[in-house]
């Protein structure tokens, strides 16, 4: 053949120039040899292919991962990022933005429509408008029926809520809600709510704060920040509540007088704003027998209710007789210079609420080994 001579064709199969024959590439018989080599097109044909896989990806992402972020990114996160610095929070407030334009007519219809339903249900055992207080914080409207809807207080957005009652008991109050409640703080409506009767007063409390509920009792605040029938814990109610079962035995009828045995650990460390909070490990002369509980609190004696939240002392460990407690003291800005300070030490004297009167130095409680004992000590600063 001549050095200008060009086969016929290409092989089918694997591109190769060939006259009608065997291919010498691949092997194959081929009749009739195409006009294109098939490779060439086959390469460009798979790289649409997979262009085009790859911009339905990236779509799907786009769409897919905004969908996600808008409706479900955590209520918890937002409000951190809505809090902090450019470009974070524009786009925290944004979603914050969006979740309240689509969700706040469903929320409001439902709401509509649970009020309509309380209409005729006067004097029911547990639907009605709670709130936390009288002043229509946070409200949360309840009916057999209809369901639930929660306008939530503070970054109001992204506590919208609203769903159904799945199961009532005695004690309980069970829903199935449209948004995971979990980490949206104290003003907060959860899955599974404690029914709770203080006098007239009928309490929902989130299952995880019962604990802190029961302290609250104990301690003795006069106004109950939890959610209430038409906001009646707003002043505390008489008398004690009606705590389910298995709580029953948090609920001090009658103060407990403690005493701290030993220190075990003092300790510093900084808190995230800067100050450093001293922290201390002691051992109290009650334990089980004297019914007390993990996240117990309690305070010094000579100490008002709730007189700072710069402090607070909590039982961490509890054995038959005795109990471990934590004294946290974050150290004020006020005061940055003074050096860190021990909230407690052995021989300190504590107790939970129920007093009629404030007790004293004059007064005595029980020492560690029975006798009386004196060392009071002062209130915190």
């Amino acid at each position: 053949m001549g050095a200008d001579y060009i086969p016929a064709g290409y092989c089918p199969h694997c591109g190769y120039r060939i006259d009608p024959g065997r291919c010498p590439e691949c092997g194959r018989e081929v009749d009739r040899p195409v006009k294109r080599a098939p490779r060439r097109g086959r390469r460009l044909k798979r790289w649409l292919i997979g262009l085009s896989a790859f911009a339905l990806a990236l779509i799907g992402l786009w769409f897919g991962g905004r969908y996600i972020v808008y409706n479900w990114w955590p209520a918890t996160h937002l409000r951190r990022l809505s809090g902090g610095s450019e470009p974070w929070r524009s786009w925290a407030y944004n979603v914050i933005l969006y979740r309240y334009h689509k969700y706040e007519p469903l929320v409001t219809a439902r709401a509509d429509r649970i009020k309509a339903e309380l209409k005729e249900l006067p004097d029911h055992d547990w639907a009605g408008y709670y709130t936390y207080e009288r002043a229509h914080v946070s409200p949360v409207y309840l009916a057999p029926n209809s369901g639930a809807a929660h306008y939530g207080g503070g970054l109001g957005p992204v506590r919208l809520n609203y769903g159904r009652v799945v199961d009532v008991s005695a004690d309980a109050l069970t829903l199935k809600l449209r948004f995971n409640p979990a980490g949206m703080g104290r003003n907060q409506v959860t899955e599974h709510m404690i029914r709770v009767w203080w006098g007239d007063c009928h309490f929902l409390i989130p299952g995880q704060r019962m604990i802190s509920f029961c302290n609250a009792v104990n301690i003795g605040e006069e106004k109950i920040h939890y959610l209430s029938r038409d906001g009646c814990g707003e002043v505390r109610p008489p008398g004690f509540p009606e705590a389910p079962q298995e709580y029953e035995a948090c609920i001090f009828r009658e103060p407990l007088l403690t005493v701290v045995t030993a220190v075990d650990e003092t300790r510093t460390r900084t808190t995230s704003d800067g100050r450093d909070m001293t922290i201390t490990t002691a051992r109290i002369n009650s334990g089980a027998r004297d019914r007390v509980f993990v996240g117990m609190e309690l305070l010094r004696i000579g100490d008002p209710v709730r007189s700072s939240k710069r402090w607070k002392i909590r039982v961490v460990v509890v054995h038959e007789t005795t109990a471990t407690v934590e004294a946290t003291w974050k150290r004020p800005w006020f005061s940055l210079l003074s050096a860190p300070r021990a909230l407690i030490e052995a021989g300190s004297c504590l107790r939970t609420g129920g007093f009629t009167v404030p007790l004293t130095a004059h007064d005595t409680v029980p020492g560690p080994d029975g006798s009386d004992q004196l060392s009071i000590g002062d209130g915190p600063d």
